[in-house]
């Protein structure tokens, strides 16, 4: 295991062994974990089993950042400095350990391990975030839903023996679209190309995506050059047509 593998490992470790001291939560697909229009919510949560959503809502949804097991929310709890208007809700069946932010803040300023280990899921939840901006940096559809996909697997998808990969049927066209503020009928037509071309295919456990290789081909030009661990060798860099 490499010295980053191990160096995760131990944060997530750290990070589970205290949110465990809290009380254990179980809730449904659909289901609102905390925030409303005041953006109220005094705990911090620690998945241990689902997927979680933070979203807003105006004409529609529009989804922020889905988390995975051992990531903690709200981040900017730990600054009350200003609240936001986001809501956390279920996307699965979803089992969160919670404590009060007070006594998260108390132990990141008196446990320096501890400390780092949050450090390393903010520093996480910010490359989240930064690839969520640069997917606007693509201007047609198609290239935003291809980026958004590849970036999908490399996060939540499991690869299977023929090196091809499954993306859990929880993320749906609708909630792809509400990542990408898209319609669901023009994600539903990018990927019905994406099925044509063979790149994609349906399966019982939700989205098969056959060759990640190819696929990458589909992007005009890369965000991530090996496209987040996905490809084992760096691909270049394509020359942007003016």
């Amino acid at each position: 295991m490499s010295v980053v593998k191990e160096s995760a490992v131990s944060h997530k470790y750290i990070l589970r062994k205290f949110f465990e001291l809290g009380d254990l939560r179980s809730y449904e697909k659909g289901d609102w974990i905390c925030g409303n229009e005041t953006g109220a919510c005094d705990f911090i949560h620690y998945i241990k089993y689902g997927y979680v959503k933070a979203y807003s809502e105006t004409d529609k949804e529009h989804v922020h950042i889905i988390f995975d097991v051992n990531e903690i929310f709200p981040i900017l709890k730990l600054d009350d400095s200003q609240d936001r208007r986001v809501r956390y809700g279920a996307i699965s069946k979803v089992k969160i350990y919670n404590i009060h932010r007070d006594h998260v803040i108390q132990k990141i300023k008196s446990d320096l391990a501890f400390s780092n280990s949050v450090l390393a899921s903010v520093l996480s939840l910010y490359r989240v975030q930064a690839d969520r901006v640069d997917n606007l940096e693509h201007r047609e559809a198609y290239q935003r839903v291809v980026n958004r996909i590849l970036f999908l697997v490399a996060r939540f998808g499991v690869q299977q023996e023929d090196g091809s990969y499954v993306l859990s049927r929880i993320f749906t066209h609708k909630l792809i679209a509400n990542t990408l503020n898209l319609s669901r009928e023009s994600v539903s037509r990018e990927i019905m190309q994406l099925q044509e071309l063979g790149l994609l295919m349906r399966s019982p456990g939700g989205m098969l995506i056959t060759d990640i290789h190819k696929l990458a081909v589909e992007l005009n030009w890369p965000i991530s050059s090996n496209m987040w661990g996905l490809l084992k060798e760096v691909c270049p860099t394509p020359q942007m047509s003016v």
